[in-house]
């Protein structure tokens, strides 16, 4: 579960002495534990270099002569010792230079040198050709009879006698393979005769080689793709076959542990060895994310009384807020009472990783002012206010309006002047050991004298919407009044001495104050502004590579975002934002201080992605195969040049083994996607059973002409036999019955000519594949 570091250090746990080159190597192993605590070990590996072998060129002699074999060696520690091969055709095999015997075929000699000091061996060929005498192939060797699918060999063919001047031709069965080199490397998936043809223009002589290859296991296994820093182990599953081995950073056992590979990039690889000793790996990379980074800062104080609290103070933008009293992006005092309240922010990127962040918020008890019971006095006389606090702390602030109708302002039960009219006071009150405050007001009301009226209005411009009050303030007379109200332009009445209006245009207010005997009236016109019109779209969708600018509209007096920012365009990088809808809220101003909320939902997209898969197939039992990249995309463009949804593939058309294919998409916004995938074609042989138990063994294999099928059934069943050549050609049919337990059928291909074919058997309850040879 740890980490191997240094050079030469490959598939997490290998050491690759070609990678690392000669010298003396550290390697270093470094575990850490769950609790972030770590310990390291050290080795070290000398690697030496090879010696260097060279032995010759190539030499040309005539048939029933004897040539010279010479090698020079460098880069030896210590002393060397030599053997040329063939032993039998050297005079002395053991010495540096030395001479062959008398040849009378083309040979390949090679000579193998030993650094006796680091027993470290290289070696090198020299081929001596022979001219004269008849033409023949001296040999055709290869590296190995036996490969494991997917490795490579190489084949050599020598040509002997002839008239010095030969010609090399190679191709295979299956076909697919050519070339005109004496010496070839091939990669063959499937087991290949490969057949030379030599000639010197005046004889050709043909001979083939067989490479047997065995499959190599087909390894697999699933694994979560992305992963958090902070997420336990995950189990790898649906392992075949079972009994390999994974290695990788952060692995342990069947495991992976990312709180142990950290961040980044990591590849797997599971090893299996066969019975043939062939080895299958699969390797698939598991990305671990790093947590978001997220903060909330400290929040102010509040009062019972405030109908909310707006949240901005979580980083990055696009959480959710979480706790008591917290709805959406607001904290409602009202709703939880006094005490301290803890606020969360929660955080999640695009890779789905989560992190949060918590601030607490007090509550406080806010004050409540009472200003008195109204007044009357007669004209020239004074008033005792009786201003008071409830709730709170008790330590109360006390300041008085207009203060300049009052002896001190700043106590609770101030004295008024002498007052020849009519005179609304306001308390405003604080709380000094929360700021929390209140307001109230009381209404001195002075008889006697001339009757005469006031209008009072809590703001006399305000903006569409808004709600205004207007108190009717009467004085001298009677001093029992009552009140009409009216507008201008006219649909407004009352009778109450205050009230509240919402004008939507600029509104004159009357009002006839009366006290039974006599009437007087008072008006106050209400400027009414227009608000800011938003602009903003109600959604916009953006891929999650993209950016997109949200603008509010121009021509106001300020901006404020609920990112905080203040401009009046904002730019939306995507990669900052969680997969799914964020809100975006911008207040919008104008010179005169009305404004309005505007809002736009911004969907980040995640690029198109898993759109094919890979799959194997039997070329002959699957002659066709489609690939689909999934609906609802805008285009679509395959590596086979086609632009449709699904492509459909003549599997013939394809060589045997691995194919890979790609598609690229854009969907109905342009976000961009791509996905790769291997389709693995393969000659399906063997006999087969199906799942009913019928059990197909066709015989002779090979054959020349007479092939025996012996079925073994439990039902009757009517049976096809078809035959296919190596390019999917049907080139046989046959249609037959079977009614009892066991039976042989017998047919003659004298017809078909040499070469590999396909047998599909096939029943309502049977099927078989088979390859058949004929000779």
């Amino acid at each position: 579960g740890g980490i191997f570091s240094g050079s030469g250090i490959e598939l997490s746990n290998q050491f690759n002495p070609t990678l690392a080159g000669a010298g003396n190597h550290a390697i270093q192993y470094k575990f850490t534990n769950s609790g972030g605590c770590s310990d390291s070990a050290s080795n070290s590996v000398v690697v030496y270099s090879l010696p260097t072998v060279n032995a010759g060129n190539d030499t040309t002699i005539n048939y029933n002569n004897t040539a010279n074999l010479s090698a020079t060696v460098g880069n030896l520690i210590g002393t060397a010792s030599y053997t040329w091969t063939p032993t039998s055709q050297v005079i002395s095999p053991t010495s540096l230079s030395t001479q062959t015997v008398v040849l009378t075929a083309s040979t390949l000699f090679n000579i193998s040198v030993i650094d006796n000091s680091t027993s470290c061996i290289n070696n090198d060929d020299k081929i001596v050709n022979i001219t004269g005498g008849p033409l023949s192939l001296a040999s055709i060797t290869s590296s190995k009879d036996t490969i494991c699918s997917g490795d490579s060999v190489v084949i050599v063919a020598l040509a002997t006698g002839g008239n010095g001047t030969v010609n090399y031709s190679w191709t295979s069965f299956p076909s697919g393979f050519s070339s005109s080199n004496s010496i070839i490397t091939t990669f063959p998936t499937v087991s290949t005769s490969y057949i030379i043809s030599i000639s010197d223009n005046t004889t050709t002589i043909t001979d083939s080689l067989r490479i047997i290859v065995n499959p190599s296991p087909i390894t697999n296994f699933n694994i979560v793709s992305q992963l958090c820093e902070d997420e336990s182990a995950v189990a790898m599953t649906s392992i075949t076959p079972i009994g390999g081995t994974f290695v990788g950073q952060g692995v342990v056992g069947n495991t992976f542990d990312p709180q142990i590979s950290g961040v980044g990039v990591f590849p797997i690889t599971y090893t299996y060895i066969g019975l043939n000793s062939c080895v299958g790996i699969t390797v698939k990379n598991v990305t671990v994310n790093a947590l978001p980074i997220v903060n909330i800062s400290d929040l102010a104080s509040t009062c019972d009384a405030e109908s909310q609290v707006i949240l901005t103070e979580g980083t990055p933008y696009g959480g959710v807020y979480s706790g008591q009293g917290v709805i959406g992006n607001k904290f409602y005092p009202s709703s939880v009472g006094l005490g301290i309240y803890t606020i969360s922010y929660l955080f999640t990127n695009q890779a789905q990783c989560s992190a949060e962040d918590s601030t607490t918020i007090i509550v406080n008890s806010s004050p409540t002012a009472n200003a008195g019971s109204d007044q009357q006095i007669s004209s020239g006389g004074i008033a005792n206010l009786l201003g008071s606090g409830t709730g709170g702390s008790g330590n109360y602030s006390y300041s008085w309006l207009p203060s300049n109708k009052l002896i001190n302002p700043n106590i609770n039960n101030p004295t008024t002047v002498a007052l020849t009219s009519s005179q609304v006071f306001t308390l405003n009150l604080v709380d000094n050991a929360s700021s929390c405050s209140d307001s109230d007001f009381v209404i001195v009301t002075v008889t006697g004298g001339t009757l005469s009226g006031l209008m009072l209005a809590s703001q006399s411009i305000t903006c569409v919407g808004d709600s205004i009050t207007l108190t009717a303030v009467g004085s001298g007379g009677t001093g029992n009044y009552s009140y009409q109200w009216s507008s201008s332009p006219a649909g407004f009445s009352s009778t109450q001495q205050i009230v509240n209006v919402a004008p939507s245009s600029t509104t004159a207010y009357i009002v006839t104050i009366s006290d039974g005997a006599l009437s007087t009236s008072a008006s106050q016109f209400i400027i009414v502004n227009a608000i800011p019109v938003g602009s903003l779209p109600s959604d916009t969708a953006m891929c999650s590579n993209n950016q997109i600018l949200l603008d509010a509209g121009g021509g106001y007096a300020s901006y404020l975002w609920s990112n905080g920012d203040t401009n009046q365009i904002i730019n939306i990088n995507a990669s900052n934002l969680p997969y799914g809808f964020t809100d975006y809220y911008v207040t919008i101003s104008n010179s005169i201080g009305c404004s309005i909320v505007d809002s736009s939902k911004v969907e980040v997209r995640e690029a198109p992605s898993n759109l094919i898969a890979d799959d194997s197939v039997c070329i002959f039992i699957v002659p066709y195969y489609v690939f689909d990249a999934g609906p609802n995309m805008s285009s679509y463009l395959w590596s086979t040049g086609d632009t449709t949804q699904t492509i459909t593939l003549h599997t013939a058309d394809y060589p045997l083994g691995n194919n890979n294919f790609w598609v690229s998409v854009y969907d109905n916004i342009g976000c961009f996607g791509s996905d790769t995938a291997n389709l693995q074609l393969v000659i399906c042989e063997s006999i087969y059973e199906s799942e009913d138990g019928n059990v197909v063994k066709v015989y002779p294999n090979p054959t020349t002409a007479i092939v025996n099928i012996e079925i073994e059934s439990e039902y009757q069943e009517d049976i096809s036999i078809d035959i296919y050549d190596n390019q999917s050609k049907l080139v046989f049919s046959n249609n037959t019955s079977i009614s009892t337990t066991k039976k042989t059928l017998r047919l003659n291909l004298d017809k078909l000519s040499k070469g590999v074919y396909i047998m599909h058997i096939k029943g309502e309850n049977t099927y078989s594949v088979q390859k058949i040879i004929i000779q």
